[in-house]
């Protein structure tokens, strides 16, 4: 679970690390305001097999590193482009 849940995260990141690159060439370097299935190549955000959920919710901070949530698999701070993995509440992805 914990490797599945950290390889979906690495897509999550690329993902918004692409979408930053591209604002560049608009003159203005900005994180995506969310993240969302237009990001992605197969338009799918991938699975957190920690919780089984796919959507991605906008914090203004990094949840703690066991945190859970009923409806989103992967948190994103809009403000610094940071995307991170909720928990299934046993395993801790602040190392993630």
């Amino acid at each position: 679970k914990k490797a599945g849940a950290q390889g979906g995260l690495g897509s999550l990141r690329s993902a918004v690390a692409i979408s930053y690159a591209q604002s560049i060439t608009t003159g203005t370097a900005t994180y995506p305001s969310s993240v969302t299935t237009s990001l992605f190549a197969d338009s799918q955000i991938p699975k957190n097999s920690l919780n089984n959920l796919t959507s991605v919710g906008n914090v203004a901070s990094a949840p703690a590193g066991t945190g859970t949530s009923a409806t989103n698999g992967w948190w994103y701070i809009t403000a610094s482009g940071r995307v991170g993995a909720y928990s299934d509440g046993t395993v801790d992805t602040s190392g993630f």
